[in-house]
């Protein structure tokens, strides 16, 4: 799902599987799930959903 999103977007953001639910998004390292069909990624102590979760990081990310 993490790729789909990602061809959706159209981003040159590297996002690269690394281990089971872990990726590195651009220079930062996630842990992602599917709950109920949505993607979400850890943050903190609970979870975004992964457009948030670009509108909050991507652009930082982009930069790096």
């Amino acid at each position: 799902m993490i790729y789909n999103f990602k061809l959706k977007k159209g981003t040159g953001l590297i996002i690269r599987k690394v281990a089971a639910n872990n990726y590195l998004f651009g220079t930062k390292k996630v842990q992602a799930k599917v709950n109920n069909g949505i993607l979400l990624i850890r943050v903190g102590g609970g979870f975004m959903d992964i457009e948030a979760f670009f509108k909050q990081y991507g652009e930082q990310e982009l930069r790096k």
